[in-house]
């Protein structure tokens, strides 16, 4: 048997990933395990246990419980529970060693996370050629950057809660390039209604100016960008949020629910109410990655 086979290539095993929806009032009792696993709250609210400590579940919130740490949860009674929830092995002692400090409860303002998480279940889902190093790489990536972020924030090292903030941390708008600035702007508007001359009047350059540079940067004119940008919000508000279609199209900036209904299908191939039955089934469906190892 080779090693690859028993120990993971990045030094971690994955053994299932799942969506899970826990009606309001449900409760998981104490429990413990031999292996580490990560709960993203995504929606829903209630109390996290751990041991004798109580914590609050709350969207944002990401749960990293470690070997043999007794640990359930308690759904409140007003507002359903959805999570993304992965479990796995560390092979690695390096590996385990930077983990360590982590504490049990980490919020995450950065939509790094359920991206992280999300990215691993669909590796899991479609299984095509080197499905099981990119799922094991990108639980790595959590790792470290959940590691690094420690180092930030060393006054709250003895604190249950760090916050952190991944890939979208606010950076000094006087240390990124026009195209980064751009981009930048419509990331914070894209709920909003503007045109590009309006934009480009808070920044400070030219339409056209802007159009080519934007081209230049993304190989995407600025139209095209911002609908990606809505559509892939749109996409985790079906996915984890109780919010209708229509509620949805507003949320990211569409002006109608027509509108955001044929933008939808021309970019992902069907309509917003055939991509949440999709994702509804797969509530609650481990995806196990362990079989064979």
């Amino acid at each position: 048997m080779k090693w690859g086979d028993v120990m993971g290539k990045f030094g971690v095993r994955i053994l299932w990933t799942a969506r899970y929806d826990y009606v309001k009032g449900e409760r998981l009792k104490l429990h413990r395990h031999t292996y580490y696993q990560m709960i993203w709250i995504a929606d829903g609210s209630g109390v996290f246990h751990h041991g004798d400590e109580i914590y609050e579940l709350k969207p944002g919130t990401l749960f990293f419980i470690k070997p043999n740490q007794p640990h359930g949860l308690s759904v409140s009674n007003e507002q359903s529970l959805k999570t993304l929830d992965i479990k796995f092995h560390i092979d690695s002692k390096e590996l385990a060693r930077s983990v360590d400090p982590i504490p049990i409860q980490v919020q995450h303002p950065s939509r790094e996370i359920p991206r992280l998480l999300e990215l691993i279940r669909q590796e899991g889902l479609i299984r095509t050629i080197h499905y099981l190093e990119l799922a094991e790489l990108r639980v790595v990536e959590l790792l470290y950057l959940s590691s690094r972020s420690l180092e930030t924030f060393t006054n709250q090292r003895d604190q249950s809660v760090v916050e952190v903030g991944l890939l979208e941390q606010p950076v000094s708008r006087t240390h990124l390039s026009p195209a980064e600035k751009l981009e930048q702007w419509i990331m914070q508007h894209a709920d909003q209604n503007w045109t590009i001359t309006e934009m480009s009047k808070s920044i400070g350059y030219s339409p056209s100016y802007l159009s080519q540079l934007f081209k230049q940067y993304k190989g995407l004119t600025i139209t095209a960008f911002l609908k990606e940008v809505r559509i892939h919000r749109s996409k985790e508000m079906l996915t984890y949020s109780d919010l209708s279609i229509k509620q949805i199209a507003e949320k990211a900036g569409f002006k109608t629910v027509h509108h955001f209904s044929r933008v939808f299908k021309e970019m992902e191939g069907i309509t917003p109410g055939q991509w949440m039955a999709k994702e509804n089934l797969g509530i609650r469906k481990d995806i196990v990655f362990s079989e064979g190892r």
